[in-house]
């Protein structure tokens, strides 16, 4: 289904050596080139923890040349990278530069409760070759607090395992547990976070060890090979919902989000304007995509529906607010009243749950 309304190219970019992308309660922010890097606070944060602490391929050993990164919605983006093949001399024009003779690499990306790639690989040479290609990936599963801890609290465990013929496994499995005692209160907390890669390719050369997944892949001239990756994101045992599929398939029911995105779209609150000399158009252009950016911090576990319709709660900002603060719910409802009340029910109806009942200083 189309867009209900226009997108603009027109985006802020607050911090010039990141990019957000994000749905739910998951964010992935990583640098202009589209890899999580040395930056503690870099990461694919899932639920406020980061589950992916370092993602970066390489090709043929090294970083390949960036040729294009750009978001292609809030929540996907799409990455094209460039290398030359190692046997680049034997070329008719024994030439080794990327840009004359590449090995083209194609990630299309997706965020919501986890994520999903396509990788693709084509070869723009005519000669054969055989690629090395190799993704290096750490999790630590650190709070936005505790980003900068060279080792978070916790025991964290990896299995990795062949699943079939086409398909792999990586569990990354998190556990930590912490006994208090304050104001008369005692126990024991605990927290159990996982995320799981599912890659699905043709069978081919690949091995995990350390934090570097590798594959061999060898390539006829013009010819491409695809790889499916999907982080599954675990809590509390629980598994979450990730609704990208392989080869960018995606459910179409009226229950997935996407199509909940256009029903609040064709739903909502409509403005138009005269278009002449004036700064009308312009404004309807940010009115348009201010309900696009609102819909944008939309947490769908919290969705709800009540007699008017769809409820739902917008978070208080990302990457380190992606979760339900009270008064910014409430601000940002009331504040968009004159668009949809759904953000405003939907926050009245949760914030009753998580009432008080007793005074607890060391608590508030």
């Amino acid at each position: 289904m189309p867009d209900i309304w226009p997108q603009s190219l027109i985006e802020l970019q607050p911090r010039g050596d990141t990019e957000y992308i994000s749905q739910g309660r998951t964010v992935l922010v990583c640098n202009r080139e589209g890899w999580v890097d040395e930056d503690p606070h870099q990461a694919l944060w899932i639920y406020q923890a980061s589950a992916l602490s370092l993602y970066r391929w390489l090709l043929n050993g090294k970083s390949p040349e960036l040729s294009a990164f750009s978001k292609v919605k809030q929540n996907s983006s799409l990455g094209y990278y460039i290398a030359a093949p190692k046997n680049c001399k034997k070329t008719e024009t024994h030439d080794c530069d990327p840009a004359q003779h590449s090995l083209e690499l194609r990630i299309s990306r997706t965020v919501g409760e986890g994520m999903h790639e396509d990788i693709e690989l084509t070869n723009h040479t005519q000669i054969a070759t055989t690629a090395e290609l190799a993704l290096e990936i750490a999790s630590d599963f650190a709070s936005p607090a505790g980003a900068e801890r060279k080792s978070p609290p916790g025991r964290i465990t990896k299995n990795w395992r062949r699943v079939d013929a086409q398909s792999w496994e990586l569990v990354f499995d998190y556990t930590a547990r912490h006994t208090y005692s304050h104001q008369g209160e005692k126990g024991t907390a605990r927290v159990h976070r996982g995320l799981r890669l599912l890659l699905r390719c043709r069978p081919l050369k690949l091995h995990f060890s350390g934090n570097k997944l590798r594959l061999r892949i060898r390539l006829a001239p013009r010819a491409s090979w695809h790889a499916c990756l999907s982080w599954i994101a675990h809590i509390e045992g629980r598994e979450l919902p990730l609704e990208a599929g392989c080869d960018r398939e995606k459910k179409e029911e009226r229950g997935s989000r996407e199509m909940k995105r256009q029903v609040f779209l064709a739903e909502s609150t409509h403005f138009a304007s005269a278009q002449n000399v004036d700064l009308s158009g312009l404004v309807m252009s940010t009115v348009r995509r201010s309900a696009s950016d609102l819909l944008d911090l939309r947490l769908f576990d919290l969705d709800a529906k009540d007699r008017q319709g769809e409820a739902w709660i917008p978070a208080a900002g990302l990457p380190t607010y992606l979760g339900l603060f009270g008064r910014d719910s409430l601000a940002a409802g009331w504040q968009a009243a004159l668009l949809s009340t759904s953000p405003m029910r939907g926050t009245m109806a949760e914030l009753p749950k998580t009432q008080g009942i007793r005074i607890d200083d060391w608590r508030d």
